[in-house]
């Protein structure tokens, strides 16, 4: 096919229109080598996939497809309404079905505690319903504990756990602000009391605030593939467990490659600081931390990935701030490396 940039034959030039498999590796080329769980509305590749959705209908049929792969960042409660189609002034041509082969996305709709109602809920979990077989990368930004578990919005809970415990393709899941701490009435909950134990494909966990008991070590055992773990503020972590948890912990060790504690710091060397803890403390080694400590960096020769142990200490903060560790997981899921190496290694050696 040829096209000409002049009416006049004599000096018309040809211009040849690319093929069609030729504009997609353009288009495609686009995505970052190492791109985050999800671009953000602002991020210039998103912008233009948005523009080369308007400029043909070729590019529109490439540009949208890879929009629904990598930039659903639904920020707000319009953005959900929008994307579900449940919006007045959302067009019949754009529902959740056009949607069901989105692989990320990024799930801020809340604002206050009052947005939280059956509404948004249930479009969240047809949302879910929809996209259970394609989504794989979930990033979650909002303080569950801010709202749970006030009456009001128990009902709406309820429906974000069901919803939740559908999504069986997920493999990255990072909640910025809290633990997902959303539980299911004790008749149906079927032994799931932590709502990323029930995707069995999970390799990398980001939770903020979890507390480490008996029940959450435990929860690891339907998580065979997991692989990169990052702890913001945990809870519990030098705090005995009963043996059957400690097993699972041994378990652990033998399929984690890097598990990752943010903290507030306070101008101590942490692992120094832990390591005297430990001498001191004839418990220590039944505790979570105690036990990934006592079985990290000794697994030369039994085929078995060497567990990597980091720590991060972020400078405090007066008391009247708000809490900078979601701030820094937020960054680092941005720029794509929250699963990477960063703060200081725990070394065996050193014991």
């Amino acid at each position: 096919m040829v096209t000409f940039l002049s009416s006049d034959p004599i000096i018309a030039t040809p211009q040849q229109v690319l093929p069609t498999e030729l504009i997609f590796q353009v288009i495609e080329s686009l995505i970052p080598s190492y791109p985050p769980p999800v671009l953000p509305p602002h991020h210039v590749v998103t912008r233009t996939f948005l523009s080369l959705c308007l400029t043909s209908k070729s590019t529109h049929y490439i540009a949208h497809g890879l929009f629904i792969q990598h930039c659903i960042y639904l920020g707000s409660l319009p953005g959900l309404q929008a994307f579900s189609g449940a919006s007045p002034g959302c067009l019949p041509e754009c529902p959740i079905q056009r949607h069901t082969h989105s692989t990320s996305m990024y799930l801020a709709p809340f604002r206050h505690r009052d947005e939280v109602t059956n509404g948004p809920a249930i479009q969240i979990s047809d949302m879910f319903s929809t996209l259970a077989g394609s989504l794989r990368r979930l990033v979650l930004d909002f303080p569950w504990r801010g709202f749970y578990p006030e009456s009001d919005s128990r009902q709406a809970s309820i429906i974000l756990a069901r919803a939740f415990r559908r999504l069986s393709a997920i493999e990255e899941f990072v909640s910025i602000e809290d633990d997902l701490p959303l539980d299911l009435p004790q008749e149906e909950d079927n032994y799931i009391h932590e709502a990323w134990s029930a995707w069995p494909r999970l390799r990398a966990l980001s939770l903020n605030s979890p507390r480490i008991t008996e029940g959450f070590v435990q929860a690891f055992q339907r998580c065979p593939n997991l692989t990169h773990v990052v702890f913001a503020k945990p809870l519990g972590l030098t705090e005995p467990l009963p043996a059957e948890a400690l097993d699972v912990v041994a378990q652990m060790r033998l399929r984690l490659q890097r598990v990752t504690f943010v903290e507030t710091t306070r101008g101590w060397d942490f692992w120094a600081r832990i390591q005297d803890y430990q001498r001191m403390v004839r418990e220590f080694d039944r505790s979570f931390l105690g036990g990934l400590m006592a079985r990290s960096g000794d697994e030369q020769g039994t085929g078995s990935p060497v567990l990597e142990l980091r720590y991060v200490g972020i400078p405090s903060v007066p008391p009247n701030q708000n809490d900078i560790t979601a701030p820094w997981v937020r960054d680092r899921v941005m720029d794509a490396t929250i699963w990477g190496s960063h703060g200081e290694c725990y070394a065996p050696e050193r014991q």
